[in-house]
Formats: structure tokens, C-alpha cells, sequence
């Protein structure tokens, strides 16, 4: 118990003494990162200081270090998300050592941009066969990271290499719903194709993300396409007209209510109950 309490107080005081930290501290962490029983925290401290010279300081002691130095040093220069890092640590990607490998590749993801995400497609097939989960996974990342930045371009490069047929289904929906972010309400046609298919996971993706796309041209591209779906899919598409409570699916929702379809019916009194609900407009007469 006291170990597990002194490791707690450790990490508060660290946590406060990163708060207080500046330009002005970076010379102090730097002699800290050789010491043994301090190279980690000082890199992470490194990590979290707003300024070049802690960058310039992390950049600077990568090649001298080695271990969980090294390590450490490349986890903070991905949490900081300067691309002046990634030259520097792409060397690193093929390394000898696992774990050295594996904080590139995630660094990398979260560092984002045209040239990480060109390294991590490649390292996708080249790395060792324990890795291609990590690499997949820091460049779906990194096509994240490109949606943040808007930096449209680059998710959907990625977005599209990974929804190719012969990628495993969990990496497909992951990259429709990044396709489907990205385009936002242009992603429409991602959203129907995806239930005009036959694949439960791009389905239930395609419906989530149909849910909340912002805007009434999202809502008004839902109720175009209702009319030419069938029974199962116009429920699915009443179903997230109701979710998104958007006066704009009123009527269609109205006319699923009278659907000869049992599940649309359904689906279209679930949502109808949704839009009087959250709807501050009056709706008397709104059945007769």
C-alpha cells in the first residue's frame, strides 16, 4: 500500500511540476535526461513545454540516447505534433528493437501530414509481422490527426486505401466512417452505398454516421434518398431522422408512420415521438 501510494504522489507532483514548466526549464530537464532514474519523466516533460527549444532539446539528445530514453523522447515529440520531427524519427520505424519501433509508428500517427502518412502506408507491408497491427493503426491515426487539421486532402488518401475490399472489415468501417467525417455532407453517397450493401458493420456505421452529420442538407439527403430504398433500409433511414430531430424529415417521417412496412411504421412513430419532443414549433393538427 505505501509503495502504491508513494508512486501516486509521485505522479501528482510530477503532474503539478509539468504545469509550471517553460522555456525557461528546458536546460534544467535536459541534464536530467542521462540520469537513469529521471530520462523518462524528463523527456515527457520535455513533451509538454509550449516552445521550440524544448522541440529543438528533444530533437537534439534522440540520437545520444538509447532504451526507454529513446523511447520516451519519441512518445513526447509525437504528443507535441511537430512535423520538424518526423525525418528524425522515421529513421527509427525499422529499428531493432520492438518497442522502439512501435513509439515511432505511433508518434508518427499523431504527428499527422502528407509525409507521415506516406511512411506509415509503406511501413504498413514492411514492418515485422508483430507490427502491421501498430502501423495500421498509427495510420489510421494519422488520417484523424488530418481531419483535425482539415487537411482534407490527406484523410481521404488515406481513408480510401483502407477501405479497399481486401482490408479486414473492422479496418472498412473504420475507414468509411473516417471517408464519411471527412467528406461530411458530400459523404451521402459513402452512406448509401453502405446500406444499399450487404455488411452489417458498414450498415450500422453508415446509420451512426448519417445520425450526426450537422446541417439540414444532411437531413434533406436522407429523406431524398428514402423513396428509392427498400422496406428495411427506409427504416433505418426513418430511424436516424429521428435522431437527428431535424424539422426538415418531419414529413417523411410522417409518411413512414403510414407505411404498409410493420418495422418503417414503427421506426416512423419512434421518431416522430423524437421530433414533437425536441421541436419547439407548434404541432396541432399535425396527424389529422
Amino acid at each position: 500500500e505505501i509503495g502504491v501510494r508513494l508512486v501516486g504522489s509521485e505522479m501528482c507532483i510530477r503532474d503539478r511540476l509539468y504545469r509550471l514548466c517553460d522555456e525557461d526549464t528546458v536546460p534544467a530537464f535536459e541534464k536530467l535526461i542521462y540520469r537513469s532514474d529521471t530520462s523518462v519523466l524528463a523527456a515527457k516533460g520535455l513533451g509538454v513545454i509550449k516552445h521550440n527549444d524544448a522541440q529543438r532539446a528533444l530533437l537534439r539528445h534522440l540520437p545520444k540516447v538509447g532504451g526507454t530514453t529513446r523511447n520516451a523522447i519519441i512518445e513526447a515529440l509525437g504528443n507535441r505534433k511537430d512535423d520538424t520531427a518526423i525525418g528524425p524519427i522515421s529513421k527509427y520505424v525499422r529499428s531493432s528493437t520492438s518497442a522502439t519501433s512501435e513509439a515511432t509508428l505511433i508518434a508518427l500517427g499523431k504527428i499527422g501530414g502528407p509525409e507521415a502518412a506516406q511512411i506509415l502506408g509503406i511501413s504498413r507491408l514492411s514492418v515485422r509481422k508483430s507490427l502491421q497491427g501498430v502501423a495500421t493503426d498509427a495510420y489510421i491515426q494519422c488520417g484523424w490527426t488530418a481531419i483535425e487539421r482539415e487537411d482534407h486532402p490527406t484523410a481521404l488518401d488515406i481513408f480510401d486505401m483502407l477501405f479497399i475490399d481486401v482490408e479486414p472489415i473492422e479496418i472498412r468501417a473504420q475507414a468509411l466512417r473516417g471517408l464519411i467525417r471527412t467528406e461530411q455532407t458530400n459523404g451521402m453517397s459513402y452512406i448509401v452505398d453502405a446500406l444499399e450493401g450487404d455488411i452489417d458493420e458498414l450498415k450500422t456505421v453508415a446509420v451512426e454516421e448519417a445520425a450526426i452529420i450537422p446541417g439540414t442538407d444532411a437531413t434533406k439527403a436522407l429523406v431524398k434518398m428514402y423513396s428509392d430504398l427498400s422496406g428495411p433500409l427506409q427504416a433505418l433511414i426513418v430511424e436516424v431522422l429521428g435522431i437527428r430531430a431535424d424539422d426538415a424529415g418531419l414529413d417523411t417521417v410522417i409518411q413512414a408512420t403510414r407505411s404498409r412496412d410493420p418495422q418503417v411504421r414503427l421506426n416512423g412513430l419512434k421518431a416522430l415521438a423524437c421530433l414533437l419532443y425536441t421541436s419547439p414549433s407548434p404541432r396541432d393538427g399535425l396527424l389529422s
